[in-house]
Protein backbone atom coordinates (compact mmCIF):
# COMPACT_ATOMS: atom_id res chain seq x y z
CA UNK A 1 0.00 0.00 0.00
CA UNK A 2 1.56 3.49 -1.02
CA UNK A 3 1.83 6.03 1.78
CA UNK A 4 1.24 9.34 1.92
CA UNK A 5 5.26 9.71 1.57
CA UNK A 6 5.41 7.29 -1.67
CA UNK A 7 2.76 9.37 -3.16
CA UNK A 8 4.30 12.38 -2.77
CA UNK A 9 7.67 10.93 -4.07
CA UNK A 10 5.61 10.02 -7.04
CA UNK A 11 4.48 12.86 -8.05
CA UNK A 12 7.75 14.64 -7.25
CA UNK A 13 9.38 12.74 -9.53
CA UNK A 14 6.52 12.77 -12.08
CA UNK A 15 7.21 16.75 -11.90
CA UNK A 16 10.84 16.16 -12.27
CA UNK A 17 10.47 14.23 -15.51
CA UNK A 18 7.92 16.73 -16.83
CA UNK A 19 10.06 19.88 -16.22
CA UNK A 20 13.83 17.64 -17.60
CA UNK A 21 11.05 17.15 -20.80
CA UNK A 22 10.09 20.87 -20.69
CA UNK A 23 13.85 21.94 -20.40
CA UNK A 24 14.74 19.53 -22.89
CA UNK A 25 12.25 20.93 -25.48
CA UNK A 26 13.35 24.31 -24.55
CA UNK A 27 17.40 23.42 -25.03
CA UNK A 28 16.34 22.47 -28.55
CA UNK A 29 14.24 25.16 -29.85
CA UNK A 30 17.13 27.78 -28.08
CA UNK A 31 19.58 26.20 -30.22
CA UNK A 32 16.91 25.74 -33.11
CA UNK A 33 17.10 30.00 -32.58
CA UNK A 34 20.72 30.14 -32.57
CA UNK A 35 20.75 28.63 -35.81
CA UNK A 36 18.71 30.89 -37.38
CA UNK A 37 20.18 33.81 -35.66
CA UNK A 38 23.83 33.09 -37.05
CA UNK A 39 21.88 32.52 -40.36
CA UNK A 40 20.28 35.88 -40.14
CA UNK A 41 23.70 37.29 -39.10
CA UNK A 42 25.45 35.76 -42.17
CA UNK A 43 22.62 37.11 -44.98
CA UNK A 44 22.85 40.62 -43.11
CA UNK A 45 26.52 40.76 -43.01
CA UNK A 46 26.33 39.86 -46.68
CA UNK A 47 24.09 42.38 -47.20
CA UNK A 48 25.97 44.95 -45.54
CA UNK A 49 29.27 44.01 -47.24
CA UNK A 50 27.33 44.70 -50.86
CA UNK A 51 26.32 47.87 -49.72
CA UNK A 52 29.69 49.53 -48.35
CA UNK A 53 30.54 48.03 -52.00
CA UNK A 54 28.31 49.80 -53.94
CA UNK A 55 28.47 53.26 -51.77
CA UNK A 56 31.99 52.82 -52.42
CA UNK A 57 31.26 52.56 -55.90
CA UNK A 58 28.99 55.27 -56.25
CA UNK A 59 31.93 57.76 -54.34
CA UNK A 60 34.17 57.05 -56.88
CA UNK A 61 31.80 57.84 -59.74
CA UNK A 62 30.21 60.88 -57.93
CA UNK A 63 33.88 62.23 -57.92
CA UNK A 64 33.92 61.32 -61.45
CA UNK A 65 31.37 62.99 -62.50
CA UNK A 66 32.59 66.08 -60.63
CA UNK A 67 35.49 66.47 -61.67
CA UNK A 68 33.99 66.61 -65.39
CA UNK A 69 31.50 69.34 -64.41
CA UNK A 70 34.16 71.02 -63.11
CA UNK A 71 36.16 70.62 -66.61
CA UNK A 72 33.29 71.26 -68.44
CA UNK A 73 32.58 74.33 -66.53
CA UNK A 74 36.29 75.96 -66.87
CA UNK A 75 35.98 75.21 -70.33
CA UNK A 76 32.36 76.56 -71.28
CA UNK A 77 33.68 80.08 -69.25
CA UNK A 78 37.10 79.58 -71.29
CA UNK A 79 34.74 79.50 -74.79
CA UNK A 80 32.39 82.26 -73.51
CA UNK A 81 35.85 84.19 -73.03
CA UNK A 82 37.26 83.56 -76.67
CA UNK A 83 33.38 84.21 -77.93
CA UNK A 84 33.56 87.50 -75.97
CA UNK A 85 37.07 88.53 -77.68
CA UNK A 86 35.91 87.24 -81.12
CA UNK A 87 32.86 89.86 -80.74
CA UNK A 88 35.95 92.39 -79.97
CA UNK A 89 37.86 91.48 -82.44
CA UNK A 90 35.13 91.28 -85.22
CA UNK A 91 33.44 95.03 -83.57
CA UNK A 92 37.28 96.38 -84.05
CA UNK A 93 37.43 95.10 -88.08
CA UNK A 94 34.19 97.09 -88.56
CA UNK A 95 35.16 99.90 -87.28
CA UNK A 96 38.62 99.86 -89.31
CA UNK A 97 36.25 99.59 -92.57
CA UNK A 98 34.35 102.36 -91.52
CA UNK A 99 37.65 104.38 -91.15
CA UNK A 100 37.92 104.27 -87.43
CA UNK A 101 41.52 105.15 -86.14
CA UNK A 102 43.64 102.81 -83.28
CA UNK A 103 42.61 105.12 -80.31
CA UNK A 104 38.80 105.20 -81.05
CA UNK A 105 39.20 101.48 -81.29
CA UNK A 106 40.38 101.21 -78.06
CA UNK A 107 37.63 103.11 -76.62
CA UNK A 108 35.04 101.65 -78.08
CA UNK A 109 36.01 97.88 -78.01
CA UNK A 110 38.82 97.62 -74.83
CA UNK A 111 41.63 96.39 -76.78
CA UNK A 112 45.22 98.04 -75.95
CA UNK A 113 46.63 100.39 -78.29
CA UNK A 114 48.77 97.17 -79.54
CA UNK A 115 45.88 95.43 -80.62
CA UNK A 116 44.15 98.17 -81.95
CA UNK A 117 47.25 99.28 -84.18
CA UNK A 118 47.17 95.49 -84.84
CA UNK A 119 43.72 95.34 -86.29
CA UNK A 120 44.15 98.62 -88.19
CA UNK A 121 47.41 97.09 -89.94
CA UNK A 122 46.10 93.82 -90.70
CA UNK A 123 43.17 95.90 -92.54
CA UNK A 124 45.59 97.79 -94.48
CA UNK A 125 47.68 94.68 -95.25
CA UNK A 126 44.37 93.43 -96.75
CA UNK A 127 43.31 96.02 -98.83
CA UNK A 128 47.07 96.76 -100.43
CA UNK A 129 46.83 92.94 -101.22
CA UNK A 130 43.10 93.09 -102.81
CA UNK A 131 44.29 96.28 -105.25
Amino acid sequence: MLTAFDNVLEISLIFTLGLLVLAFIGLRMMRRLQKQLRSSKLLLSKELQAIRSGSIGMGKRLRMLEKKLHLTSERTQELECKDIGNITYTHANQLVRMGAESEEIVNTCGLSYAEANLVTLMHNQKNKAAA
